[in-house]
């Protein structure tokens, strides 16, 4: 049975900044050379965030939730590409491809159509 969890949760699940930089393809070309993914078969991208995660942060991203990533030579950073707009993060569905992660996240899974869970982080200083 596919499990999911909020595109916001995935995203935030480990602790990094996101900018949105929608024209960062136009500044930067080498961002469409370095796709981590198929862009014909995952779809269109309408938004970009420069991220501030590293290899294996993306890496356990993609693994864990199918975030799509793409790299910036200019910038010498990831860059995160969003597939879809018009609604929150919080209540875009994600699947969750690690079947560990959703056992030990059951609380953050979603349960059925109008309950989304919510993600509280706390950072300790």
């Amino acid at each position: 049975m596919t499990k999911y969890t909020t595109y916001n949760i995935a995203t935030h699940w480990i602790d990094g900044g996101l900018v949105l930089c929608n024209d960062i393809a136009k500044i930067d070309e080498s961002v469409l050379d370095n796709l981590r993914f198929d862009a014909e078969e995952d779809g269109e991208i309408y938004q970009w965030f420069i991220t501030s995660y590293n290899e294996s942060d993306v890496e356990y991203l993609e693994k864990t939730f199918g975030l799509l990533f793409t790299y910036s030579d200019k910038l010498d950073c990831f860059v995160l590409c969003v597939d879809h707009w018009g609604t929150m993060w919080e209540s875009v569905p994600c699947e969750v491809l690690d079947e560990e992660w959703a056992k030990i996240n059951k609380d953050l899974l979603i349960t059925d159509e109008n309950q989304h869970p919510k993600f509280k982080k706390v950072r300790e200083y």
